[in-house]
């Protein structure tokens, strides 16, 4: 289970809650074995009949559209949102990149056609372009989501996401592929959060996190 703690602004985290491996998540789904076999095969969702009782699958999008070394990273941030599970909040995928527009809508189709589901991204200029060029060929849904004052809001900003953790509804995988450690783009995520300044830049990773579950909260809480 979790322990969260918030530390003079940043988010320290003590024990959390783990899916070892996408077996388990398989598992946990109830998933017949062909439906069982696909998603470890190929990690995709939105074909399966393991999205039951009001599941949904949400990607927050932070986007930065330079890709010279110093430039911030695009992060998109997966999460299954369960209701039958408390309105958990299961991380999926985290893909991160410096990216140009091109390659961002690329990553953004490759992770529809991954997971399926909506994507949350900040509404301004850099979102404006990638809705114009996703919306031309493709039916993925993309909610714009404005960031102002609620991003320092204490029930529903950035260091909200401390009470969730702190309340374990957040189901993060904890191994590699090879059994050892955390993912690296997980890894990096929790940096961010024990890290986390209200005052400096707000991480990448933390941000799509937010986004993501600030789609959970709109469109599936209750």
């Amino acid at each position: 289970m979790a322990a969260v703690r918030a530390v003079g602004g940043g988010v320290a985290c003590a024990h959390l809650r783990h899916l070892d491996t996408r077996e388990d998540l398989a598992d946990e789904l109830n998933l017949t074995e062909d439906e069982r076999e696909e998603i470890l095969a190929a990690g995709s969702l939105t074909r399966l009949g393991g999205l039951t009782n009001g599941m949904c699958i949400i990607t927050g999008v932070d986007l930065a559209v330079q890709n010279h070394s110093s430039a911030d990273d695009t992060v998109l941030f997966t999460i299954l949102v369960d209701p039958s599970d408390g309105f958990s909040r299961r991380v999926l995928n985290i893909r991160r990149g410096k990216w140009t527009g091109p390659e961002i809508i690329r990553e953004i189709k490759q992770c529809y056609a991954d997971f399926g589901g909506m994507f949350i991204v900040e509404n301004n200029a850099a979102q404006a372009y990638i809705h114009q060029f996703i919306a031309t060929d493709t039916a993925i849904p993309v909610v714009p989501f404005t960031t102002g004052r609620n991003k320092a809001d204490p029930s529903f900003g950035i260091e909200s996401l401390a009470t969730e953790l702190a309340n374990a509804k957040w189901i993060i995988p904890k191994r590699t592929t090879r059994g050892e450690g955390l993912h690296k783009e997980v890894g990096e995520w929790i940096r961010e959060l024990l890290f986390y300044d209200p005052r400096e830049h707000t991480g990448d990773a933390v941000m799509s996190s937010w986004f993501a579950r600030e789609g959970a909260r709109r469109f599936v809480d209750n």
